[in-house]
Formats: structure tokens, C-alpha cells, sequence
């Protein structure tokens, strides 16, 4: 028996991608004492990391600022009149970043906790 070595090439394609916010952020009108959702859809190889704003400050998660896991929504729980203003999603990764404004119009409103 002729035994020959057996030999392979492998070839493995990377591709890495500045990040890309792919939906655009929607500005928004909610009364006080009701909750409110941003949404921030990204795309980015390696995948992106969020980051959300408020009025330019990076916001804290409280148990009024929440976000999902991989951070594409922003909940703000009960608005709040303080709670007005801009508010940004930065998504980067090690080859950029990119971000997007919406806003945040809060008004009077009758709430009333059951």
C-alpha cells in the first residue's frame, strides 16, 4: 500500500463591518405617568455594543431606564416631566461608532394608578 499524506486548505473568510444604524429612531409624544420605547436596530461585524444618551449624558439603568440585553431598546417607565429631551443611541465597535437622535415630547395627561 502507497499511503499519501492527505492535505487541505482551508480557507476561512472574516469580515468585520463599522457599525450601521439600519432603522431610523422615531421621535416621540407621551403623556406623564405612562411608559415610552426606543427602538435602535444596528448592524456591525464584530456585532456593536449600545450605548444610550440623554441629552448628551450617558443614561444609568434605574428601575425607570431600563434596556433589553444586547441594549436595542430603551424603556423609560412612568414618564416623568424631567424625563423631556433628546435622547441618542451611540452602537460601536473597534472599527467606529455611529449614532442617532430622537426626541422625547412629554405632556399632561389624566393617569390614575388603580
Amino acid at each position: 500500500m502507497n499511503e499519501q499524506p492527505l492535505r487541505a486548505l482551508i480557507l476561512i473568510h472574516l469580515t468585520a463591518d463599522i457599525p450601521r444604524i439600519i432603522k431610523k429612531m422615531k421621535s416621540q409624544t407621551v403623556k406623564i405617568g405612562k411608559s415610552v420605547v426606543f427602538e435602535c436596530m444596528a448592524s456591525g461585524s464584530p456585532p456593536p455594543t449600545f450605548v444610550w444618551l440623554k441629552d448628551n449624558k450617558k443614561i444609568n439603568k434605574t428601575a425607570r431606564f431600563l434596556s433589553t440585553t444586547a441594549g436595542q431598546l430603551c424603556l423609560i417607565v412612568r414618564v416623568e416631566e424631567k424625563h423631556a429631551g433628546k435622547y441618542t443611541c451611540r452602537v460601536s465597535n473597534n472599527l467606529g461608532h455611529e449614532e442617532q437622535t430622537a426626541y422625547l415630547k412629554v405632556i399632561e395627561g389624566k393617569f390614575f394608578i388603580a
